[in-house]
């Protein structure tokens, strides 16, 4: 039969295989996609910097004031075309314009269709839509330039886009760019740093030290996700208030500095309220009442996460391998697995459950900062899912197992042997039974004597009442002496010294033959107590043997499930008996207690005489030995030992 642990770990690897394929079918189904986004817009929150460390973009925003300033949108060309001016005499790196121009609004059309021509920083938008937007192109002077950056964004199931384009294409063969990518691209060109094939995967778009995977439909949190185009995990390293920002009107009075310009990027857009141009982003849940990002805004946040990453060498956020996250979801299992052995108590569980998932949590976001996405939700699952049931079976095995100790033990020995029994379970249990032990202890036997009169004279309810206080005063000496009452026999009671934990160490087999004789002492002295409440109530004196011997026996449990009892076997069983049933022949000595004889085997003499009074007494044939057997008998009180 298996032991009690490995049976443990047999179903617990059960359970958390079934929970480990469980968790993967979830995560392949899509049904932890929300836990995970949520795990991830947490991650941005916390990672997020107010001011960044670069700020090379300056936003020029047409907002509600503007447009009821000037009384109509779109703005006309003339008032681009003048924007635009007064945008280049500042000399920026790059003006992108987030409004489309694909129709004219006169007046000033040929005006601004000039300085698009002659300006090679400006860049300017179209859409191609998803198919339930329509195609809007670039004005026609830029069709099919690099001044043209599209401003299509990937949006995620519930409404919050996490993701980037930076070509409708490959890498390989890129035709169409998007916005952010423009700008970036020409910002960083001024710092050497060039758009360029990764040495490792041609087909990854490397810029300065940061490569870009490619996402796929499967990455990371995703089911099944459109992973159309050249897309890539956005990550939000600043807060979309942090770019310096200024009005169109400010721009048009010539009220702001050249600085603010000056070999920046700008982004020009709208933000008003009556322009529906508005999206959600991670950062939105840390805004009351879930405020959306302008499109513009939106813009700079891509802009600057590609030029930070660039020259910073901050590593884009990459998914782990299909077997890698099978990996991490089994590491979670095995972990609760192998702490549901660990947890004793519920309020463990709960502690264990909340260490974990700070560590898990912390894990993750650490692997985040590095660049790495480890699945939250599904380890999560993995913990909890395994955690919960194996805890709830080894909890319920245990409480089982405790029952079956405290049933056979707690009523025989003390609250602390007790506590002890089941500390050493693994020692003791085997399947649903005790494991026999072979141990050494002392035995002792008591008996009455001159009981049948005093049974004549009292009706059976008060018999009963009397055995059940002697019995009661007598097994809870016994059990104070640390010794176990293994049975009583009518007014007969064996108990031992030295179970159920085995001693092996020759001063703990001393000790317990000590506790015997001590124990048989204040039984005796308990005997006269008794005696002397009894004649008070006219009832015959009672008069008591007492029988111990020390030796080996085999310990352990006899019956059937329904009815297990802790008992020993062993000759020396036999030894103590019969040195006890001796008494009934012989009169009370006058070196022993006036109600009580108390013999010994010499085993049991020879543990004890250093350190209570004991005397020769003969060697004795006792019935059913076929040896004479050396006895001792407690010395008298007034005797020390050093006296015998």
């Amino acid at each position: 039969m298996l032991s009690s642990r490995i049976e443990q770990i047999l179903i617990g690897l059960i359970l958390s295989s079934l929970i480990f394929f469980a968790v993967l079918t979830l995560r392949n189904s899509g049904h932890l996609q929300p836990f995970d986004f949520l795990a991830y817009d947490n991650f941005i929150k916390l990672s997020i910097t107010e001011q960044p460390t670069l700020s090379p973009i300056t936003i020029v925003a047409i907002t509600e004031a503007d447009i009821q300033h000037i009384e109509r949108w779109p703005i006309t060309d003339q008032m681009l075309a003048v924007l635009l001016e007064k945008l280049l005499s500042f000399q920026p790196t790059a003006i992108g314009v987030d409004i489309y121009r694909d129709l004219a609004v006169p007046p000033g059309t040929a005006k601004l269709t000039q300085l698009l021509k002659n300006n090679p920083s400006l860049v300017m938008i179209e859409r191609f839509g998803d198919g339930r937007t329509n195609r809007i192109s670039p004005p026609p002077v830029l069709q099919h330039t690099d001044q043209v950056g599209f401003s299509d964004i990937p949006i995620d199931q519930d409404g919050i886009i996490r993701r980037g384009f930076l070509f409708l294409d490959n890498y390989q063969e890129p035709s169409h760019y998007a916005l952010s990518l423009r700008l970036a691209l020409r910002y960083l060109a001024k710092k050497n740093i060039f758009a360029q094939p990764d040495p490792q995967s041609p087909e990854v778009l490397k810029l300065g030290h940061t490569s870009y995977i490619p996402f796929e439909k499967n990455d990371g949190a995703y089911v099944n996700a459109d992973a159309s185009g050249y897309q890539y995990w956005l990550r939000f390293k600043t807060h979309n208030q942090a770019f310096p920002r200024y009005t169109l009107q400010q721009i048009l009075d010539e009220e702001v500095p050249s600085a603010a310009f000056q070999d920046k990027i700008v982004l020009i857009g709208v933000i008003a309220d009556s322009v529906k141009d508005d999206f959600f982003t991670p950062l939105n849940r840390s805004i009351s009442n879930f405020q959306s990002t302008p499109g513009i805004l939106l813009h700079a946040l891509m802009t600057h996460q590609l030029i930070e990453s660039a020259v910073f060498n901050q590593p884009s956020l990459s998914p782990i391998s299909e077997r890698a996250e099978q990996a991490w979801i089994i590491v979670w299992c095995l972990l609760a697995l192998t702490m549901s052995f660990y947890t004793a108590t519920w309020w463990q569980f709960m502690l264990a459950s909340s260490i974990a998932t700070l560590i898990l949590l912390t894990t993750a976001f650490a692997s985040y900062l590095a660049g790495f996405w480890l699945p939250v939700a599904s380890a999560m699952l993995a913990w909890f899912g395994t955690l919960l049931p194996v805890t709830a079976y080894v909890l319920a095995l245990e409480k089982g197992q405790r029952k079956l100790l405290m049933d056979i033990f707690s009523r025989h020995v003390s609250k602390d042997i007790a506590q002890e029994i089941w500390r050493q379970r693994s020692r003791y249990i085997k399947g649903r039974r005790l494991i026999a032990h072979k141990m050494t202890v002392t035995v002792l036997f008591s008996d009455l004597a001159d009981f049948t009169p005093l049974a004549e004279r009292l009706q059976p309810g008060e018999l009963m009442q009397w055995l059940t206080e002697y019995t009661d005063h007598m097994a809870g000496i016994v059990m104070r002496h640390d010794g176990v009452v293994d049975d009583f026999y009518g007014d007969a009671i064996k108990a031992e010294f030295g179970i159920p934990i085995a001693r092996t160490q020759p001063h703990e087999i001393k000790q317990d033959a000590i506790n015997a004789l001590l124990c048989a002492k204040e039984m005796a002295g308990e005997m006269e107590k008794m005696n002397k409440k009894w004649q008070a109530q006219g009832l015959p004196e009672i008069r008591m043997r007492i029988g111990i011997a020390t030796g080996e026996v085999i310990a352990g449990t006899l019956g059937n499930l329904q009815r297990l009892k802790y008992t020993t076997i062993g000759d020396v069983i036999n030894t103590a008996a019969r040195l006890e049933d001796y008494g009934k022949s012989l009169p009370l000595s006058s070196t022993s207690r006036e109600c009580c004889t108390i013999l010994m085997s010499n085993i049991t003499a020879e543990l004890v005489q250093q350190d209570v009074a004991v005397e020769w007494f003969g060697e004795l044939t006792l019935k059913g030995k076929s040896q004479r057997i050396p006895t001792y008998r407690l010395a008298p009180e007034d005797q020390t030992p050093a006296e015998k």
